[in-house]
């Protein structure tokens, strides 16, 4: 009986032993740790650009000290999947490219560019990864060794077969936009088939992670439905603005456009080729009267209820709006992991959101004179963010004198701030007073410049800022001049 009991105990300790050694194995920790030798690199340390797959990811930054040798090593928490990059040097050139036009002649089109040198980097958590290149020529040199090796040697491989720059030129596929609609169906496809070959010729004599090949297999077949779409506009620049005639059936396409179970882990990159196919779905289908069907309802119609909120979040990185921003602050909201995503994400641009106060400024006139937000309250104020570099804002010059002009007399303050470099100041003033631009002329410094686009969101200008007379946002995102909406925004507010 006690050899049998004894049986029994050494059973149950074995069994617990090993589930112990099992709970080992399946141990993945986060940290991601990256070593290596670069040859002829003149810097002491890289930044390494990155972001993670996840929804509403944001790029983030990691140093890279490197030692007189040319060694260094780096190490990231992170519970997800991360690409990102290394550059080393910018390298100006000039492409040219031979295209076969419609009409039968043949042209050349030359593209100013800048080449980087760059290692990209694929990690998964847990990863070891060993790296080794001569900067002078990467192709060449470039080794990976160590966990993940197979992962990075894929997506540095993809990268230089099919986003060179020249190559990425094909990639988008606009080179072929000069062909009639049936044939650039068929090419594309073949441009597609191209690329899943690659993809499949690498996996079949490497180890990809699953995580990998799903998001390149998206990636391809994205860029394959976005083509479709934008075919039209792209081929019109081959031939006056001329658009062709498509086929009756040319957007059947769309009906079966795959729509994944869950973009969740494939970044937001993933989606923005799904939200071209739906909002031509939506052209299509409402084309003779745009608000018959709300465009939220008719996604609701097309995707599962979790991507409906995806879009909503992802939406938001674009246009900022109160209707939408609520949807993810009210405890109604069916997926929580997206509301807190959407919270941490936005929650300092809240200052865009309608009612909110505007941006407090305070900055200078070509004069030196200071003026604040403050000094501006009791008239509405519509703002222009603009540089003397950037031609869309010099374009809307002259419709925005007109607009002054118009509106003299009505209770509105036109005010221009400059986002030029401080070493252009000088240029900005000599602009501002050659071209005797009308309205409140003001200039952003460094630390003005950076406030003001992490408050508003601002990535590209001109972008126009209409606020109240109390200094509170109407709208982040107002009508430019030459948008003759504008002119209704502003006889409704003065009643003009």
């Amino acid at each position: 009986m006690k050899i049998k009991n004894y049986c029994i105990l050494f059973a149950l300790l074995l069994a617990l032993l090993l589930a112990c050694d099992a709970e080992k194995d399946e141990i993945i920790t986060n940290t991601i740790t990256v070593t290596g030798q670069f040859d002829h690199v003149a810097d002491t340390s890289l930044i390494f650009t990155y972001e993670p797959y996840t929804l509403l990811a944001s790029s983030q930054t990691a140093s890279i000290e490197i030692d007189s040798s040319g060694h260094f090593e780096m190490a990231i928490e992170s519970s997800l999947p991360l690409k990102g990059f290394l550059t080393f040097k910018k390298v100006p050139r000039i492409y040219s490219f031979d295209i076969t036009q419609v009409n039968g002649r043949d042209s050349c089109l030359d593209v100013e560019s800048v080449d980087f040198r760059a290692i990209y980097l694929y990690l998964m958590p847990g990863d070891n990864l060993n790296m080794e290149a001569d900067i002078e020529d990467i192709k060449k040199t470039l080794t990976f060794t160590g966990t993940g090796s197979d992962n990075n040697n894929f997506v540095n491989f993809e990268e230089w077969n099919n986003n060179s720059y020249k190559i990425k030129y094909l990639k988008n596929y606009y080179y072929l936009t000069y062909c009639e609609p049936v044939n650039f169906k068929v090419k594309t496809k073949e441009l597609r088939n191209k690329k899943h070959s690659l993809l499949r010729n690498f996996q079949s004599e490497h180890k990809l992670s699953n995580h990998l090949i799903r998001v390149y297999e998206n990636q391809y077949y994205q860029d394959y439905i976005r083509a479709l779409i934008y075919y039209p506009a792209g081929h019109a620049g081959f031939n006056d603005d001329q658009y062709p005639e498509l086929p009756e059936n040319y957007y059947d396409f769309l009906a079966d456009v795959a729509i994944p179970d869950s973009i969740d882990d494939l970044g937001p990159g993933a989606f923005y080729y799904l939200k071209s196919a739906l909002k031509k779905k939506y052209e299509l289908n409402n084309s003779i009267d745009k608000e018959s069907v709300d465009y939220y309802d008719y996604l609701a119609t097309q995707i599962p209820e979790r991507l409906v909120y995806v879009y909503k979040a992802l939406s938001l990185e674009r246009d900022f709006r109160k209707e939408t921003y609520s949807v993810f602050n009210s405890d109604d909201c069916p997926y929580p992991d997206i509301a807190t995503l959407v919270q941490k994400r936005f929650k300092h641009l809240e200052g865009m959101l309608e009612g909110a106060p505007g941006p407090d400024f305070t900055l200078t006139d070509p004069t030196g004179k200071i003026v604040s937000l403050n000094d501006l309250k009791g008239k509405y104020i519509y703002i222009d963010f603009w540089a003397t570099w950037c031609g869309p804002c010099i374009k809307e010059i002259p419709s925005l004198e007109k607009i002054q002009h118009e509106y003299r007399d009505a209770p509105i303050h036109f005010v221009s701030i400059s986002f030029d470099q401080e070493r252009d100041s000088l240029k900005w003033k000599d602009y501002v007073a050659e071209h005797e631009l009308k309205g409140i002329q003001l200039f952003a410094d460094k630390n003005q410049h950076e406030i003001l686009s992490s408050r508003l969101n601002i990535k590209t200008i001109p972008r126009f800022v209409l606020l109240d007379t109390e200094g509170k946002m109407i709208n982040a995102k107002a009508p430019r001049p030459s948008n003759p909406q504008l002119k209704n925004v502003l006889n409704e507010l003065t009643k003009h």
